[in-house]
């Protein structure tokens, strides 16, 4: 669920940001395969339906798995993001 709310909101981002072209990375090989196949769980429906909204307003929107090893910037970003008040696009 932590997956799938940072990236709703790293896609409001973009999209408030007025970027049109976005690649989204995630160590989620679910939420990953869930985005791509467009498979709504139940856990997840209401977040997954705003993905899919927000992901059709970009002229081209990519989510791919990376595995957590091959992860490490996103991994520092989000662990110094705990300790940051103002949002910060990478």
């Amino acid at each position: 669920m932590a997956e799938a709310l940072a990236m709703r909101e790293a896609m409001a981002d973009a999209k408030h940001c007025s970027i049109t072209n976005v690649w989204f990375r995630t160590d989620s090989q679910e939420l990953a395969r869930a985005i791509n196949s467009k498979t709504l769980s139940v856990e997840l429906f209401g977040v997954l339906m705003d993905i899919e909204f927000l992901s059709s307003s970009f002229d081209f929107c990519f989510v791919s798995f990376i595995s957590r090893d091959s992860n490490v910037a996103a991994d520092l970003l989000a662990k110094s993001a705990l300790h940051v008040s103002a949002p910060v696009l990478y």
